[in-house]
């Protein structure tokens, strides 16, 4: 189904396990993920959200892509959680596991895009590539705050990567 505006607001609602699970092959290769956004996605919530990516990635946003609080399991034939702008985590229990990056953003053409902002949780990103890989050229591209990491297989593609406060970080 298809929403049009400048934001879509997605919430897990307390006690909740929801699970999105896509195709192998899509007939309208527009679309990249399992869930997907034009514009700014945001997740909030305390529930869980399973995503199964069959086809490429589980969660994707041609915007900005936050996500405060909640539980999140992911499975992905290439990348598990990619917002073009930026992509900005506060709170949540995350596994992401993933044939490419875990958490990505893409957007290489502006210096104020492009950046990962992690604040509190835990992170799991088994991943066949980087476990995080932001593409802003800006020098503070990945910021952490308070985040208990562990990146296994995939490298966390952090030259830049801030890690303030934090409890652990493993990476690599």
């Amino acid at each position: 189904r298809s929403l049009e505006g400048d934001r879509v607001t997605i919430s897990l609602e307390d006690d909740t396990e929801n699970v999105v699970t896509d195709s192998e092959t899509y007939s309208d290769e527009t679309f990249s993920s399992a869930i997907y956004s034009k514009s700014d996605l945001i997740f909030n919530g305390t529930g869980k959200l399973k995503v199964n990516a069959n086809h490429a990635d589980a969660i994707a946003s041609k915007d900005d892509l936050r996500i405060v609080s909640g539980t999140y399991v992911i499975n992905a034939v290439d990348d598990g959680i990619v917002g073009k702008d930026r992509l900005k985590i506060k709170d949540g229990k995350f596994t992401v596991t993933s044939c490419g990056d875990a958490l990505k953003t893409t957007n290489i053409e502006n210096v104020d895009r492009g950046f990962i902002y992690i604040a509190n949780g835990t992170c799991k990103l088994p991943s066949g590539d980087e476990a995080i890989d932001a593409t802003s050229s800006s020098p503070h591209f990945i910021h952490c705050l308070a985040m208990a990491m562990s990146c296994s297989r995939g490298p966390c593609a952090c030259t830049y990567l801030i890690l303030v406060g934090s409890e652990s970080a493993t990476c690599g």
